[in-house]
């Protein structure tokens, strides 16, 4: 009997690891992609060796648009550079056609597109603004802060440079920890929409404003606060169509959500398949540098960065046409974009993208959930269509025991190598007969393809 053997157009699901769920979910799927109708490896990550070795990008789309690289010596842009000292991640606030940088160990500095020069800001709290590491525009002011501080600085409007004012949010009283993240949004709250900016501390708590001017009490009022689990860290947050995103260690939450219901929202629709599995990857990598969440600038992935190890890192990507998360691991410890442009900053500090067309050879791995085949008992044989250009390699495991010991998998395996039957013709197709032959209630499928473009489109499966 012939019997299509479903493919995981569905992504990754936690629970194929132990349980027998729908085939259209994979316990593993690594350096894939779906679009609901055949799997393909990731794009080609493609690193630009002639660029420079930087820390950080961040994307200046006032005028000519063009990356700010941030160095642990320098700040530069189109050439022109200004010094700093500090390995120190810097954040920056894109305001009235600047983009102003703090760093927390040096003064703040400002591109105007042009030049770059001290905004000279001024507070009367004694604090020295060189102190500032987090910084973010709201309403065209910007609001500045310091890593460990419940309090923060706002500026004037429009301003760059100049007097900087103390919000004392510590003293609302009962907000715990200390401010990781503010957040800009704009929000229907049933009376039309209105303008918010959410503080998120370290322990969770989410204290909202409304208004434009923290100075006058009367455009400026709590909003609300919430509890929500402790973000991963200060990048872990994204914009998402009209929501935002906030990666935290109980999960992938939805801000906007969270505000309108006066509790934490998950993602659960989205987010629920690879929650386990993450969760259990921020648990051993929590206080690793390399965490950041990105959307894609036409919205059709989300890209989880996490760090594996202090020199690797991975991520958890979620495709949205086919509503189905995959695993990634592309070296990149920072993702951003200019235009309309996902790019990266590879592990080494160089400039990275992503190409379809690209000749990156890439190891993909599959490993199916559990499945059985009902009336049948015998998987005889096998016949996968895998397409590519140029040669494959492929390696296969039929598993029936789901403690299987590495002596199992070792006589489990099977290997094959196809090379194209004609020089330069740029395209190989593997669709060979391939015998199985296992009996047992339930069957997985582990297979890596390596290759350039691979796409696997079908498998069909001979019962006994």
């Amino acid at each position: 009997m012939e019997v299509p053997v479903p493919l995981p157009f569905k992504g990754i699901f936690s629970e194929a690891k132990s349980a027998e769920v729908n085939g259209l979910f994979a316990e593993r799927l690594d350096d894939f992609e779906t679009d609901g109708l055949s799997l393909t490896a990731r794009p080609s990550a493609v690193v630009d060796d002639t660029s420079s070795e930087a820390l950080q990008r961040f994307g200046f789309e006032f005028g000519d648009p063009t990356y700010i690289e941030v160095f642990p010596d320098r700040y530069e842009a189109n050439g022109q550079t200004r010094s700093r000292f500090s390995i120190a991640e810097a954040m920056c606030a894109m305001i009235s056609s600047n983009a102003v940088f703090v760093d927390g160990q040096n003064a703040p500095a400002r591109w105007d597109g042009t030049t770059w020069s001290n905004p000279e800001f001024t507070v009367v709290t004694g604090i020295d603004p060189a102190e500032f590491d987090n910084i973010i525009a709201h309403h065209d002011r910007l609001y500045a802060w310091r890593s460990g501080d419940l309090d923060f600085y706002y500026g004037g409007v429009g301003s760059v440079t100049g007097a900087m004012t103390l919000f004392p949010l510590s003293r609302l009283g009962n907000i715990t920890g200390k401010i990781s993240m503010m957040v800009s949004l704009t929000i229907d709250a049933g009376h039309g929409p209105n303008d918010l900016l959410a503080i998120i501390t370290t322990t969770g708590m989410v204290v909202v404003y409304e208004g434009l001017d923290p100075g006058d009490d009367l455009d400026w009022r709590l909003f609300g606060r919430i509890q929500m689990a402790p973000p991963v860290n200060r990048w872990c947050h994204a914009p998402y169509g009209t929501d935002h995103l906030v990666l935290t260690e109980a999960g992938l939450v939805s801000l906007i959500g969270s505000i309108r219901q006066s509790r934490q929202a998950f993602i659960s629709a989205m987010a629920e398949p690879v929650r386990k599995e993450l969760l259990e990857v921020i648990k051993a990598n929590r206080d690793r540098q390399g965490w950041d969440l990105t959307v894609q600038p036409d919205g059709q992935r989300i890209i989880l960065n996490t760090p594996l190890s202090a020199t690797t890192f991975g991520q958890f990507v979620y495709r949205v046409e086919s509503e189905a998360w995959t695993r990634w691991r592309v070296q990149a410890r920072w993702w951003h974009s200019l235009i309309s442009e996902l790019n990266f900053t590879a592990a080494d500090g160089k400039l990275g993208s992503l190409n379809d067309a690209g000749d990156e050879v890439i190891t993909s791995i599959w490993h199916s959930s559990w499945f059985s085949f009902k009336r049948y008992s015998q998987f005889m044989s096998m016949i996968p269509t895998i397409r590519a250009k140029d040669a494959i390699s492929i390696t296969l495991r039929v598993l029936t025991n789901r403690d299987s010991t590495p002596t199992d998998l070792a006589e489990a395996l099977q290997q094959f190598a196809v090379q194209p039957e004609i020089a330069d013709t740029g395209r190989v197709t593997f669709d060979e007969f391939i015998q199985v032959d296992e009996a047992g209630a339930s069957y997985q499928i582990r297979m890596e393809i390596t290759g350039k473009r691979v796409e696997l489109i079908s498998i069909l499966g001979m019962l006994e």
